[in-house]
Protein backbone atom coordinates (compact mmCIF):
# COMPACT_ATOMS: atom_id res chain seq x y z
CA UNK A 1 0.00 0.00 0.00
CA UNK A 2 1.10 3.90 -0.92
CA UNK A 3 2.42 5.62 2.05
CA UNK A 4 2.79 9.15 3.01
CA UNK A 5 6.80 8.80 2.58
CA UNK A 6 6.13 8.07 -0.82
CA UNK A 7 3.96 11.23 -1.53
CA UNK A 8 6.97 13.14 0.08
CA UNK A 9 8.96 11.71 -2.68
CA UNK A 10 6.90 11.99 -5.29
CA UNK A 11 6.36 15.81 -4.58
CA UNK A 12 10.93 16.32 -4.18
CA UNK A 13 10.54 14.88 -7.91
CA UNK A 14 8.30 17.68 -9.01
CA UNK A 15 10.32 20.64 -10.93
CA UNK A 16 8.34 24.13 -10.14
CA UNK A 17 6.77 26.68 -12.75
CA UNK A 18 8.84 26.31 -16.59
CA UNK A 19 10.79 29.39 -16.82
CA UNK A 20 8.58 31.26 -19.81
CA UNK A 21 12.28 31.96 -21.52
CA UNK A 22 13.06 28.57 -21.68
CA UNK A 23 10.23 28.28 -24.50
CA UNK A 24 10.58 28.83 -28.35
CA UNK A 25 7.86 31.12 -29.80
CA UNK A 26 9.54 31.40 -33.12
CA UNK A 27 6.81 30.53 -35.03
CA UNK A 28 6.60 29.51 -38.41
CA UNK A 29 3.15 30.12 -39.21
CA UNK A 30 1.01 33.58 -39.83
CA UNK A 31 -0.48 35.23 -36.32
CA UNK A 32 -3.39 34.62 -38.14
CA UNK A 33 -3.37 30.84 -39.10
CA UNK A 34 -2.36 30.27 -35.45
CA UNK A 35 -5.09 32.19 -34.16
CA UNK A 36 -7.99 30.56 -36.45
CA UNK A 37 -6.40 27.30 -35.36
CA UNK A 38 -5.24 27.38 -32.04
CA UNK A 39 -6.59 30.12 -30.30
CA UNK A 40 -9.79 28.43 -28.64
CA UNK A 41 -7.31 25.44 -27.15
CA UNK A 42 -4.95 27.92 -25.97
CA UNK A 43 -7.89 30.28 -24.63
CA UNK A 44 -9.08 27.04 -22.93
CA UNK A 45 -5.96 25.93 -21.38
CA UNK A 46 -5.11 29.25 -20.33
CA UNK A 47 -8.64 29.69 -18.21
CA UNK A 48 -8.44 25.91 -16.75
CA UNK A 49 -4.58 26.02 -15.81
CA UNK A 50 -5.34 30.05 -14.09
CA UNK A 51 -8.49 28.30 -12.29
CA UNK A 52 -5.75 26.34 -10.06
CA UNK A 53 -6.09 28.58 -7.24
CA UNK A 54 -9.92 28.37 -7.24
CA UNK A 55 -9.64 24.84 -7.14
CA UNK A 56 -7.59 24.30 -4.21
CA UNK A 57 -9.58 26.87 -2.37
CA UNK A 58 -12.70 24.28 -3.07
CA UNK A 59 -10.66 21.11 -2.30
CA UNK A 60 -9.55 22.59 1.02
CA UNK A 61 -13.16 23.46 1.55
CA UNK A 62 -14.66 20.50 0.71
CA UNK A 63 -11.48 18.35 2.44
CA UNK A 64 -10.59 20.33 5.72
CA UNK A 65 -8.91 17.34 7.28
CA UNK A 66 -6.10 16.61 4.48
CA UNK A 67 -2.73 15.73 5.51
CA UNK A 68 -0.19 18.25 5.37
CA UNK A 69 2.01 16.49 2.87
CA UNK A 70 -0.80 16.62 0.60
CA UNK A 71 -1.95 20.61 0.97
CA UNK A 72 1.95 21.09 0.67
CA UNK A 73 1.21 19.25 -2.81
CA UNK A 74 -1.62 21.74 -3.63
CA UNK A 75 0.09 24.56 -2.21
CA UNK A 76 3.75 24.16 -3.76
CA UNK A 77 4.18 22.32 -6.62
CA UNK A 78 0.70 21.95 -8.41
CA UNK A 79 -0.04 25.70 -8.37
CA UNK A 80 3.70 26.83 -9.35
CA UNK A 81 3.22 24.14 -12.07
CA UNK A 82 -0.13 24.81 -13.47
CA UNK A 83 0.11 28.62 -13.37
CA UNK A 84 3.65 28.36 -15.08
CA UNK A 85 1.36 26.23 -18.06
CA UNK A 86 -1.09 29.05 -17.78
CA UNK A 87 2.12 31.73 -18.16
CA UNK A 88 3.02 29.68 -21.55
CA UNK A 89 -0.27 29.64 -22.84
CA UNK A 90 -1.00 33.47 -22.62
CA UNK A 91 1.97 34.17 -23.71
CA UNK A 92 1.41 31.91 -26.97
CA UNK A 93 -2.01 34.00 -27.07
CA UNK A 94 -0.34 37.33 -26.88
CA UNK A 95 2.04 36.48 -29.85
CA UNK A 96 -0.52 35.18 -32.08
CA UNK A 97 -3.22 38.58 -31.05
CA UNK A 98 -5.83 36.25 -29.23
CA UNK A 99 -7.83 37.91 -25.96
CA UNK A 100 -7.74 35.36 -22.84
CA UNK A 101 -11.49 34.33 -22.10
CA UNK A 102 -12.68 35.51 -18.74
CA UNK A 103 -11.73 33.67 -15.46
CA UNK A 104 -13.70 31.22 -13.75
CA UNK A 105 -15.62 33.50 -11.23
CA UNK A 106 -13.67 33.16 -7.82
CA UNK A 107 -16.17 31.73 -5.74
CA UNK A 108 -16.16 28.37 -3.04
CA UNK A 109 -20.40 27.42 -3.29
CA UNK A 110 -22.15 25.97 -0.93
CA UNK A 111 -21.95 22.67 -2.18
CA UNK A 112 -18.30 22.36 -0.82
CA UNK A 113 -18.82 24.23 2.30
CA UNK A 114 -21.71 21.92 3.01
CA UNK A 115 -18.98 18.94 1.89
CA UNK A 116 -16.60 20.43 4.25
CA UNK A 117 -18.87 20.85 6.95
CA UNK A 118 -20.33 16.63 6.89
CA UNK A 119 -16.37 16.00 6.73
CA UNK A 120 -16.39 16.00 10.19
CA UNK A 121 -17.57 12.31 10.34
CA UNK A 122 -14.95 10.20 9.31
CA UNK A 123 -16.44 7.84 6.94
CA UNK A 124 -18.21 10.94 5.14
CA UNK A 125 -14.71 12.16 5.17
CA UNK A 126 -13.04 9.12 3.35
CA UNK A 127 -15.50 9.03 0.56
CA UNK A 128 -14.96 12.71 -0.05
CA UNK A 129 -11.88 12.63 -0.11
CA UNK A 130 -11.30 9.71 -2.71
CA UNK A 131 -14.08 11.52 -4.76
CA UNK A 132 -12.08 15.09 -4.38
CA UNK A 133 -8.69 13.06 -6.14
CA UNK A 134 -10.48 10.66 -7.84
CA UNK A 135 -11.59 13.50 -9.69
CA UNK A 136 -8.45 15.55 -9.64
CA UNK A 137 -6.72 12.64 -11.36
CA UNK A 138 -9.90 12.60 -14.24
CA UNK A 139 -9.26 16.15 -14.58
CA UNK A 140 -5.49 15.54 -15.15
CA UNK A 141 -6.04 13.09 -17.47
CA UNK A 142 -8.50 15.13 -19.75
CA UNK A 143 -5.84 18.57 -19.94
CA UNK A 144 -2.80 15.79 -20.42
CA UNK A 145 -5.09 14.26 -23.62
CA UNK A 146 -5.88 18.10 -24.83
CA UNK A 147 -2.07 18.86 -24.91
CA UNK A 148 -0.89 15.70 -26.46
CA UNK A 149 -3.58 16.23 -29.61
CA UNK A 150 -2.35 20.38 -29.19
CA UNK A 151 1.23 19.12 -29.64
CA UNK A 152 0.78 16.74 -32.44
CA UNK A 153 -1.39 19.13 -34.10
CA UNK A 154 1.22 22.01 -33.70
CA UNK A 155 4.22 19.88 -34.88
CA UNK A 156 2.52 18.77 -37.95
CA UNK A 157 2.30 22.32 -38.49
CA UNK A 158 5.69 22.91 -38.47
CA UNK A 159 5.78 24.40 -34.91
CA UNK A 160 8.14 21.79 -33.68
CA UNK A 161 10.62 24.70 -32.07
CA UNK A 162 7.41 25.45 -29.46
CA UNK A 163 6.35 21.65 -29.02
CA UNK A 164 9.96 20.58 -28.03
CA UNK A 165 10.79 22.84 -25.81
CA UNK A 166 7.04 22.97 -24.25
CA UNK A 167 5.76 19.76 -24.71
CA UNK A 168 7.42 17.31 -23.19
CA UNK A 169 7.94 19.21 -19.58
CA UNK A 170 4.57 20.29 -19.71
CA UNK A 171 2.82 16.64 -20.48
CA UNK A 172 5.60 15.60 -17.59
CA UNK A 173 4.45 17.58 -15.15
CA UNK A 174 0.79 16.97 -15.82
CA UNK A 175 1.95 12.88 -15.32
CA UNK A 176 3.29 13.43 -12.20
CA UNK A 177 0.12 15.36 -11.08
CA UNK A 178 -1.86 12.53 -11.75
CA UNK A 179 0.36 9.53 -10.46
CA UNK A 180 -0.10 11.87 -7.18
CA UNK A 181 -3.73 12.08 -6.87
CA UNK A 182 -4.45 8.51 -8.20
CA UNK A 183 -1.65 7.06 -5.11
CA UNK A 184 -3.43 9.52 -2.71
CA UNK A 185 -7.39 8.20 -4.05
CA UNK A 186 -6.16 4.67 -3.89
CA UNK A 187 -4.27 5.37 -0.14
CA UNK A 188 -8.44 6.46 0.69
CA UNK A 189 -9.75 3.27 -1.04
CA UNK A 190 -7.71 1.11 1.17
CA UNK A 191 -8.94 2.79 4.21
CA UNK A 192 -12.61 2.39 3.23
CA UNK A 193 -15.34 -0.14 4.31
CA UNK A 194 -17.42 -1.45 1.42
CA UNK A 195 -20.23 0.83 2.25
CA UNK A 196 -17.75 3.91 2.18
CA UNK A 197 -16.57 2.59 -1.52
CA UNK A 198 -20.22 2.54 -2.62
CA UNK A 199 -21.05 6.11 -1.06
CA UNK A 200 -17.92 7.91 -3.49
CA UNK A 201 -18.31 5.96 -6.25
CA UNK A 202 -22.05 7.12 -6.53
CA UNK A 203 -21.17 10.58 -5.81
CA UNK A 204 -19.03 10.56 -8.55
CA UNK A 205 -21.70 9.54 -10.83
CA UNK A 206 -23.89 11.95 -9.93
CA UNK A 207 -21.61 15.06 -9.62
CA UNK A 208 -19.19 14.91 -12.23
CA UNK A 209 -18.41 17.99 -14.60
CA UNK A 210 -15.17 18.56 -16.53
CA UNK A 211 -13.50 21.18 -14.98
CA UNK A 212 -13.23 24.25 -16.93
CA UNK A 213 -16.97 23.47 -18.54
CA UNK A 214 -19.18 24.78 -15.69
CA UNK A 215 -22.08 26.40 -17.87
CA UNK A 216 -22.62 26.83 -21.32
CA UNK A 217 -20.37 29.08 -22.39
CA UNK A 218 -17.44 26.75 -21.71
CA UNK A 219 -19.27 23.85 -22.63
CA UNK A 220 -19.55 25.59 -26.29
CA UNK A 221 -15.95 26.34 -25.82
CA UNK A 222 -14.56 22.75 -25.33
CA UNK A 223 -16.79 22.28 -28.55
CA UNK A 224 -14.52 24.29 -30.37
CA UNK A 225 -11.71 22.96 -28.66
CA UNK A 226 -12.92 19.47 -30.13
CA UNK A 227 -13.97 20.08 -33.64
CA UNK A 228 -10.57 21.87 -33.94
CA UNK A 229 -8.09 19.11 -32.55
CA UNK A 230 -10.26 16.14 -33.20
CA UNK A 231 -12.76 16.81 -35.97
CA UNK A 232 -15.20 17.00 -33.37
CA UNK A 233 -14.83 13.74 -32.04
CA UNK A 234 -15.66 14.28 -28.39
CA UNK A 235 -14.65 11.46 -27.27
CA UNK A 236 -10.89 11.86 -27.93
CA UNK A 237 -11.36 13.20 -24.70
CA UNK A 238 -14.20 11.47 -23.21
CA UNK A 239 -12.91 8.07 -22.95
CA UNK A 240 -9.36 8.77 -21.27
CA UNK A 241 -11.50 10.19 -18.36
CA UNK A 242 -14.05 7.43 -18.29
CA UNK A 243 -10.98 4.65 -18.19
CA UNK A 244 -9.40 6.23 -15.22
CA UNK A 245 -12.96 6.88 -13.65
CA UNK A 246 -13.20 3.67 -14.39
CA UNK A 247 -10.39 2.04 -12.81
CA UNK A 248 -10.81 4.11 -9.57
CA UNK A 249 -14.47 3.92 -8.82
CA UNK A 250 -14.81 0.19 -10.15
CA UNK A 251 -16.71 -1.37 -7.04
CA UNK A 252 -19.71 -3.45 -7.94
CA UNK A 253 -23.26 -2.61 -6.60
CA UNK A 254 -24.65 -5.64 -4.60
CA UNK A 255 -27.40 -5.32 -2.94
CA UNK A 256 -26.54 -6.08 -0.10
CA UNK A 257 -23.61 -3.61 0.05
CA UNK A 258 -26.14 -0.82 -0.98
CA UNK A 259 -28.34 -1.64 1.92
CA UNK A 260 -25.51 -1.76 4.19
CA UNK A 261 -24.80 1.95 2.95
CA UNK A 262 -28.08 3.26 3.01
CA UNK A 263 -28.08 2.22 6.72
CA UNK A 264 -24.80 3.54 7.37
CA UNK A 265 -25.19 6.54 5.84
CA UNK A 266 -28.74 7.70 7.00
CA UNK A 267 -27.35 7.04 10.43
CA UNK A 268 -25.01 10.51 10.01
CA UNK A 269 -27.80 12.46 8.52
CA UNK A 270 -28.85 13.98 12.03
CA UNK A 271 -25.25 14.72 12.84
CA UNK A 272 -24.72 16.19 9.03
CA UNK A 273 -27.83 18.82 9.74
CA UNK A 274 -26.87 19.87 13.49
CA UNK A 275 -23.46 20.48 12.28
CA UNK A 276 -24.63 22.77 9.22
CA UNK A 277 -27.49 24.04 11.17
CA UNK A 278 -24.66 25.45 13.98
CA UNK A 279 -21.85 26.63 11.09
CA UNK A 280 -24.23 28.51 8.34
CA UNK A 281 -27.69 28.65 10.52
CA UNK A 282 -29.62 27.75 7.52
CA UNK A 283 -32.33 24.93 7.92
CA UNK A 284 -32.76 24.65 4.06
CA UNK A 285 -28.92 23.83 3.97
CA UNK A 286 -29.89 21.02 6.39
CA UNK A 287 -32.43 19.62 4.08
CA UNK A 288 -29.95 19.72 1.28
CA UNK A 289 -27.55 17.43 2.77
CA UNK A 290 -30.28 14.86 3.44
CA UNK A 291 -32.06 15.40 0.45
CA UNK A 292 -28.05 14.24 -1.69
CA UNK A 293 -27.53 11.72 0.46
CA UNK A 294 -31.24 10.20 -0.54
CA UNK A 295 -30.83 11.10 -4.15
CA UNK A 296 -26.98 9.06 -3.77
CA UNK A 297 -28.75 5.84 -3.27
CA UNK A 298 -31.48 6.34 -5.28
CA UNK A 299 -29.13 6.54 -8.02
CA UNK A 300 -27.36 3.27 -6.52
CA UNK A 301 -30.32 1.33 -6.85
CA UNK A 302 -31.42 2.81 -10.25
CA UNK A 303 -27.81 1.17 -11.49
CA UNK A 304 -27.70 -1.62 -9.46
CA UNK A 305 -31.40 -2.38 -11.82
CA UNK A 306 -29.70 -1.95 -14.87
CA UNK A 307 -26.91 -3.93 -14.25
CA UNK A 308 -30.02 -7.15 -13.37
CA UNK A 309 -31.85 -6.04 -15.93
CA UNK A 310 -28.55 -5.90 -18.63
CA UNK A 311 -27.48 -9.66 -17.30
CA UNK A 312 -31.10 -10.85 -17.85
CA UNK A 313 -30.91 -9.83 -21.86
Amino acid sequence: MSTIAELERKIDKMDGAIPIDSIDFGFKNSSDYLAEKYGPTQQTIHRIEGSVPLNIEQITTISPHLHPVITKFLNGPWVQEETGHERIAGEFMRRIGVEPLLPEKEVVSLKFKIGGISSVIPSIRRAQTKLVFGRHASHERLTATVYRRLFSELKADGEVGFVETAGPRILQQEGRHLDFSRTVTEMMDAQMSPAERIFSRVLNRLTYEVVGVGNDGHRAQLGRVAALLTGGDMTVFSRPVEQISQELFNDELDDQLIIRAVRHYSRFAPRVEAAVQSILGKTHDAEFVTKSLERCFVAARAEKAKVISSKKQ
